[in-house]
């Protein structure tokens, strides 16, 4: 059977003592024009969370069912629906590979229904896919750089 993705826990703001109901398959249709390339919809309920702290929904794929759809880590975005306006929104989603399964962790401000979706990959919008790599890139060594200066200015110090 395929791998599916699998909902692991939920993160509550600090003070919050809730029950937490999850609800594998929800009734609520996939985001409009993304029926596609949605992998899941499901529902966490916390009747007790107050929305707009933010809270941490995690979750998991195996890399080769991602690979399986032609697709990778970086194109799994968690959506929310939002009752009140009836939209869809993409949450900010990050995530860590590890051992063939990528573990992902994204921001709510608020609970009910989630969608797992695959970003679009329309050809128009490849090129403006490209720019955004190299400034993330750039970003990984510099704190190693700071580091290494901070070490320098230690040495120096201490030669005096």
């Amino acid at each position: 059977a395929p791998a599916e993705p699998a909902v692991t826990g939920v993160v509550l703001p600090e003070g919050t003592d809730s029950e937490v109901a999850f609800i594998p398959v929800s009734e609520k249709p996939a985001p409009a024009g993304k029926e596609e390339n949605t992998k899941k919809v499901f529902e966490i309920n916390v009747p007790k969370y107050e929305k707009g702290k933010p809270a941490t929904v995690k979750f998991t794929m195996t890399v080769a069912e991602l690979t399986k759809d032609g697709k990778t880590a970086a194109d799994v975005a968690l959506w929310h629906h939002d009752e009140e306006t009836g939209e869809w929104t993409k949450l900010v989603t990050t995530f860590v590979i590890k051992d063939g399964i990528v573990y992902f962790e994204a921001i709510t401000f608020d609970f009910s229904p989630f969608a797992i979706v695959y970003a679009d990959e329309p050809a128009e919008e490849l090129p403006t896919d490209q720019p955004e790599e190299p400034t993330e890139t750039p970003a990984s060594p510099a704190p190693v750089l700071a580091v290494i200066a901070a070490l320098g200015a230690a040495v120096v110090l201490r030669r005096k």
